[in-house]
């Protein structure tokens, strides 16, 4: 039986979480994992001889969410290598842990077993098998409602992943213990009862000995991690992260700009300035010119109807009272719909102002942790921000407009710029031709007004070094070399794919960025034509540099797969190197293409796969084919098959639940396999469950959601059982099976043949 010293050992103080020394996007931007190594040593040298907490969040998938900048890219290659040097960078000093895990593409709709090898583990493999990641913390949420997919996750990842050395810590309250160590957690946190519980299952035998001296072992050795500052030089890091960071979106010639004796600049913000005036000025008056600055954001009065009170500002709090002096007029700046930041010289608060009746507003707010509600209160605007940007630009050489973000967590209903910035922006383009835009923000915006309307386009995520580094790619001391980590979507697009299944032009795509010099690339070359599941192809281009400008450029090599059993992307990112190229000079760079590259996860089997196909190599605009002599992915007969529901190629309006389960959360929520034979097929079934009062149906159709019906069968309220019914209509040939849930309620397990 296991000692209680060994058992108290399990139990760990929560676990610190420094903030971080930049935003994953803002690295996610420089394409460079030297440089987030760099990032993570000086982070490490910080809080060396500590445990510390990192947060790693998956490829983004809708940037409409509200912590968009807290991931590296869309694309898990890129985020998996930033993420991978980024910890390992800190782990030399410190032991950095997991501590907000969560499988994002399980509360989505439309998860498979390949969303999640392919899109969301990538990042997590890479961080435990370069050693970066020392640990996992798990919230007993996740695991409660996720125990299934996490045992696995444990037990088939994360201790090979690791080598069998990570520990996994449970934060959080409730559920067993046991059931937990079962599983293969090792550690709890603010665990209650946790220790209780262990001794009594210990005595009687319900833990062993064996399983407790191997949590503790693993927590043993990660405590043991923590080391001493490597006494490294990180002056300087933060600002070749931000000048690394500049995208460069349009230039129609304006820029680099040329400052001199009586230029004037106008800067014009939302109402939050920042560093950018400052680091402008000081280049403009350096070289005898001026810069006037200005807030675009509107001045207002927030009155009741009959005009005896106002919103005023007590201390830091808002409340309907007499005005006195100015404390009744605001500053309103807007950060996205319907949020203003309502700010004078006595109160500053972040508010949501959504129209009531009869011309008026309501405003909410959180103030000391409670929700403040002022009611019925008409919105006056005292001064136009958009005027005086309008006034400040026509008196100028040059405007620069900057937009963005407050950062504050809210997801977002679509990615339209705030009203009151595009207003901003529309003036100040009206009154001077020569507009310059300036993006800080942690999300892509849409921006196709801008795009097509002003002169110059730069954006960033904001950070302690950005407006310098900005402010040094307007004058031209440096060139922009930052790429887009992902997709900024136009206006008019509602479906959020990100650049794999993406098939409309986006405004601006995943990778994109501009240089103040002109990259041409030759023709790729291939070593061989053919790509066996033992070789390896390389693939060599030449980059020239045809401009008068040194520049840095960042090669990115995709490929397509042109023939499959299943939906492939329309391209992928393999391969990517950041290289510097001299004025009219040029590089030669090469990648060498595994088998690994080029493989996707098969649900069929379960596992990676290279499939016999055709392939394009595509670098720089131009292509190359190459096959890939895999193997033939069989096609799916069932006849007397079962196969569980998780392990389709593709869903739509299904989500994970426990179970595992397919969960329908909408009306036409279907699961598809593709490449299937039904010969011999007689009945099809379901095992599943039904938790409303109502009888669910289910149709069995061929070829698409709304293709020939050829079962119908329905679920009724109750628990998990079996549910079959005829299949009453031909299906020849090779065809994709689509399973479609009429309305949502239905958890399906299984999908059966007989």
């Amino acid at each position: 039986m296991a000692d209680s010293d060994a058992l108290a050992g399990l139990v760990r103080p929560p676990i610190d979480t420094p903030r971080p020394d930049v935003a994953p996007l803002l690295l996610g931007a420089t394409w460079d994992p030297d440089l987030a190594r760099r990032v993570g040593a000086a982070f490490g040298d910080r809080h060396a001889g500590r445990v510390v907490g990192v947060r790693l969040d998956q490829a983004i998938q809708d940037p409409r969410l509200a912590r968009n900048d807290l991931a590296y890219a869309e694309d898990s290659l890129l985020a998996a290598r930033l993420a991978a040097a980024h910890l390992f960078g800190m782990s030399g000093a410190c032991a950095p842990v997991i501590t907000d895990f969560d499988v994002d593409s399980c509360h989505r709709q439309g998860f498979t077993a390949r969303t999640l090898h392919e899109q969301e583990l990538p990042a997590y493999r890479a961080v435990f098998e370069t050693g970066g990641a020392r640990g996992l913390v798990l919230p007993r949420q996740l695991f409660d409602e996720q125990s299934t997919l996490i045992r696995l996750l444990i037990q088939e990842g994360l201790r090979l992943w690791s080598d069998g050395r990570a520990p996994v810590f449970l934060s959080g309250e409730g559920g067993s213990a046991v059931a937990a160590v079962k599983s293969g957690v090792d550690g709890f946190i603010d665990g209650g009862q946790v220790l209780d519980e262990l001794v009594a299952a210990a005595a009687d035998g319900r833990v062993d000995e064996a399983e407790i001296t191997a949590a503790r072992s693993r927590l043993d050795t990660l405590y043991g991690h923590v080391g001493v500052p490597s006494g490294g030089d990180h002056d300087g890091v933060a600002l070749a992260v931000a000048r690394e960071a500049v995208v460069l979106l349009r230039n129609d010639g304006l820029l680099p700009l040329l400052v001199g004796p009586g230029m004037r600049v106008a800067v014009v913000h939302p109402g939050q300035p920042g560093g950018l005036p400052a680091a402008v000025r000081g280049m403009v008056t350096a070289a005898g010119g001026t810069v006037t600055e200005t807030g675009g954001n509107d001045r207002v009065l927030l009155r009741e109807a009959d005009g005896r009170r106002c919103l005023v500002a007590v201390g830091d709090e808002l409340r309907m009272g007499v005005p006195v002096g100015d404390n009744a007029v605001f500053d309103a700046i807007e950060w996205s719909r319907h949020v203003f930041e309502l700010r004078n010289g006595r109160c500053r608060q972040v508010v949501e102002v959504k129209p009531a009746q009869g011309g008026t507003v309501s405003l909410r707010y959180v103030h000391s942790g409670r929700l403040v509600a002022i009611d019925n209160v008409i919105w006056e605007a005292v001064s136009d921000g958009a005027t005086r940007a309008a006034e400040a630009a026509a008196a100028a050489d040059v405007a620069l407009v900057v937009i963005g973000d407050n950062g504050q967590p809210r997801d977002r209903e679509n990615l339209l710029p705030p009203a009151q910035q595009d207003r901003m922006l529309r003036a100040v383009r009206a009154a001077n031709p020569n507009t310059v835009l300036v993006v800080l923000s942690g999300r892509p915006y849409a921006l196709d007004w801008a795009e097509a309307n002003v002169a110059g386009i730069l954006w960033s995520v904001p950070a302690e070094q950005t407006d310098a580094a900005v402010a040094e790619v307007l004058f031209g001391e440096r060139s922009p070399t930052g790429r887009l980590p992902q997709t900024w979507y136009r206006a008019t697009d509602t479906a959020f794919d990100t650049y794999l299944h993406q098939r409309a032009e986006p405004l601006f795509p995943f990778g994109y960025g501009l240089s103040y010099t002109t990259f041409r690339y030759d023709p790729p070359v291939l070593s061989a034509p053919t790509l066996e599941i033992d070789g390896r192809v390389t693939v060599s281009v030449r980059v020239r540099n045809m401009g008068f400008r040194d520049g840095e450029e960042v090669v990115q090599l995709y490929t397509r797969q042109l023939t499959s059993r299943v939906r492939q992307p329309v391209r992928q990112l393999r391969h990517f190197t950041r290289i510097a190229v001299p004025a009219r000079g040029s590089r030669t760079v090469t990648f060498a293409l595994t088998a690994d590259d080029v493989s996707f996860f098969d649900v069929t089997t379960q596992d990676w796969v290279l499939e016999t196909a055709e392939h394009e190599v595509l670098v720089g605009g131009h292509s190359a084919r190459l096959a890939t002599v895999g193997v033939e992915i069989p096609v799916r007969r069932l006849s007397g098959m079962s196969l569980l529901c998780t392990r389709v190629d593709e869903t739509a309006g299904l989500t994970l639940v426990d179970g595992p389960a397919m969960a329908a959360t909408a009306q036409r929520s279907w699961l598809a396999l593709r490449g299937c034979d039904l010969a011999g097929c007689r009945t099809w079934g379901l095992v599943a469950d039904n938790p409303g009062r109502f009888s669910l149906y289910a149709g069995l159709h061929l070829d698409d959601p709304k293709g020939p019906l050829i079962g119908v069968l329905a679920v009724p309220p109750g628990p998990v059982a079996e549910h079959i019914a005829p299949i009453t209509g031909e299906a020849p040939g090779v065809r994709d099976v689509f399973v479609v849930f009429t309305q949502p309620g239905t958890r399906a397990r299984r999908l059966t043949f007989g």
